[in-house]
Formats: C-alpha cells, sequence, structure tokens
C-alpha cells in the first residue's frame, strides 16, 4: 500500500463508504467495547528484545523459480505457495526440497476465469482462493492448477480472503451490508452465499483506511485481525463471539497517523508522512501470534517481529530479522520469509529460537 494512497468519497454514494447508525458494542467478560476500535491496554509497556533469528536456508526466486514480484506467501501441507503478481500466478513450491510442484495462472483481464490483478490469496487442503478488490470478484481453483468456479458481488470489496476448516471464505471486506449492519468480517460458504459476519462497525467510526489490517484463521477457526494504522488486535471465535481486543505494545495515538479534510460533498484522507504503523504482516506458530512492525518510514533495514500470546493477545517478546519483510508463514519449525535485497526478492528460512 502506498501511504499517500488517498481515498476521495466523493466518487461513491455515502450510503457506500459510511456504516449504519448502529452502535458497534461487543461485550466480553464483562468489558462493554462502544467501538470496534476500542481495546484494552497492555500489562508491559516495553518491548522485550530477544535478538536477530537464525538463517537456516535462503535462495533468490527470481534465479531458482522465475517469480518476479511476490507479494503474499502462505503453508498449507507440504508445500509454501508464493503469488506472483507480475505474472498472476501462485506458485507450489515443497518446503523441503524447494522443488517446485506446480502452479496456477490466471488470465489477466475482465472476462469470465480473469482478473486484472491478483489480490489476497489463500490455500488449505486443496483448495485455493483468490481475491480482486477492484473486480469485486472471488475464484476458486484447485491446487492442482485447475479452475472451480468464480463470484462477482455487488457490496463486497474483499480486501483479505482466508479459508476455515469447512471451506468457507472468512474475508475482510471494505463495504458489505447485513440487514442494515456495517461488519468487517464476512464469511461466505463455497457455494458464494453470506453465512455469518461479525466486527460491527458505525458510520460515525469507520473509513476504509482506518479498517486496513491482516487477518488470520487458525486450525480451530478462530479469526485474528491486526490493524495496519490502527495499534489493535482483536480475536473471535468461529461463531464471532469476541475473545479479546488489545492494544499493541507500542499503544499509539492511532489518530495521528492521518491527515483529513471534510467538505460539504467529500471526504479525503491520508497517512502523514511520519506515521507510526502497526502491523505489515503477521503469522500464526504454535500457541503465538507472530506481528511484523510496520514502525514509521525509517531507512532501517531490519524488521522487528513482536509476538504476542494468541490465546489472550498479551505481549511476550520481539525478536528480529537482518532485512526487511511484510511475508512470513511459520511451520512446526522454520519461519519462512519474503526479503527484499538490492530490488530482488529472495525466500529466506529462518530457525525458531523460541
Amino acid at each position: 500500500m502506498h501511504r499517500a494512497l488517498i481515498y476521495i468519497l466523493l466518487i461513491f454514494p455515502p450510503t457506500l463508504l459510511l456504516l449504519g447508525c448502529e452502535e458497534d458494542t461487543e461485550i466480553k467478560n464483562g468489558q462493554n467495547y462502544q467501538s470496534f476500535w476500542q481495546s484494552l491496554p497492555q500489562e508491559v509497556e516495553k518491548r522485550s528484545n530477544k535478538g536477530i533469528l537464525t538463517v537456516n536456508d535462503s535462495l533468490l526466486l527470481s534465479e531458482r523459480y522465475d517469480i518476479l514480484d511476490t507479494s503474499s506467501l502462505k503453508i498449507n501441507g507440504d508445500n509454501l505457495y508464493i503469488e506472483d503478481q507480475a505474472q498472476q500466478k501462485i506458485y507450489a513450491i515443497d518446503k523441503h526440497t524447494l522443488n517446485q510442484k506446480a502452479s496456477i495462472s490466471i488470465s489477466e483481464g475482465r472476462g469470465p476465469r480473469e482478473l486484472t490483478r491478483l489480490g489476497s490469496f489463500d490455500v488449505a487442503s486443496e483448495t485455493v482462493v483468490i481475491s480482486s478488490i477492484n473486480m469485486q470478484k472471488i475464484q476458486i481453483w484447485n491446487t492442482d492448477g485447475s479452475f472451480r468456479d468464480e463470484f462477482r458481488y455487488k457490496n463486497l470489496h474483499p480486501r483479505r480472503i482466508r479459508l476455515n476448516s469447512n471451506n468457507n471464505m472468512v474475508i475482510l471486506s471494505n463495504f458489505f451490508f447485513v440487514d442494515g449492519e456495517r461488519n468487517l468480517i464476512q464469511v461466505i460458504n463455497s457455494d458464494g452465499n453470506p453465512v455469518s459476519g461479525f466486527g460491527k462497525v458505525s458510520k460515525e467510526n469507520y473509513s476504509s483506511l482506518k479498517a486496513e489490517g491482516h487477518m488470520l484463521v487458525d486450525d480451530q477457526d478462530n479469526v485474528y485481525y491486526a490493524g495496519y494504522s490502527e495499534h489493535i488486535f482483536k480475536k473471535w471465535d468461529p461463531e464471532g463471539n469476541l475473545i479479546f481486543s488489545v492494544k499493541s505494545i507500542d499503544n499509539y495515538p492511532s489518530e495521528a497517523n492521518y491527515a483529513k479534510m471534510e467538505g460539504a460533498n467529500q471526504k479525503i484522507s491520508r497517512y502523514l508522512e511520519h506515521a507510526y504503523f502497526n502491523a505489515v504482516g503477521s503469522t500464526i506458530y504454535k500457541n503465538k501470534w507472530l506481528i511484523i512492525h510496520g514502525g514509521s518510514n525509517s531507512k532501517s533495514n531490519q524488521s522487528k517481529i513482536d509476538i504476542y500470546n494468541r490465546n489472550n493477545g498479551k505481549y511476550l517478546f520481539t525478536v528480529e530479522l537482518p532485512n526487511k519483510t511484510g511475508h512470513i508463514a511459520a511451520d512446526d519449525q522454520y519461519l519462512f520469509v519474503i526479503h527484499k535485497i538490492e530490488n530482488e526478492k529472495y525466500l529466506f528460512e529462518y530457525n525458531i529460537d523460541f
């Protein structure tokens, strides 16, 4: 995402961009959350840095697989899945041998089985789902590269997409209405029909810029949301009941990240040049939730990974990577990371020492 990205609401009707007036209240353990963005502070105030992780292996993606522009990384069973937006392909790579096993190629265009640009994707069992936010479209493929189905939605803008154990699609959407209420998280079945929604946000507290974030679904179908510019972490159970809503270790005042201008017919929001970001990527490792810390737009070459307890959201400690990244995935033994080094993309395999 470009930090100077500007959302001009003039080009959309207000009812598309702003949510219903219902109060976005969530209740958990006696805590009444009057806003989606309300959260509890961490019990500690400073990071505990455990040092830099040890590299086990690395390779140049363009040399080994002809991958040019990586934008996402997933693990499914014994395979790594890497998205290449430049070539509109998703590669399946054996995570043990690092040999390429298969690939999915999506034709560029606006017709059937086509996408103008690959968006978010996920893999579970033998199913691959791919979303396109600008086309309001979701495609379903088999992992062997064969096409299965696709859907288009008038009021669904799928920013992030994940699969749960029922092969339902869990979607972080910019615009989607259910009975007049606005839910950021939508669950849709493999036939394309809505199943449920949660994470309700009111008209007064919502903007698509503010709602940007990362989403995960774990092996028990719990759903996790990490804000990009909002310094919050949330978790819901499979039925959409809130488990926790906590602030990041920085507890940064997120309103300091935005510049806003309002007029009679338009509303413009953008990130400030010196904004301080929260999560630029995340993954689950055993009972831990690993968050790639965004921070400021500094020239540091390293990435911090803040680690939280996935069960209660409490901050645990921080580790570092020697290069910048936004793409990570973990299995029981290794942390797989895509780094950009001197304009080239590399796949690194790190030993998990914690």
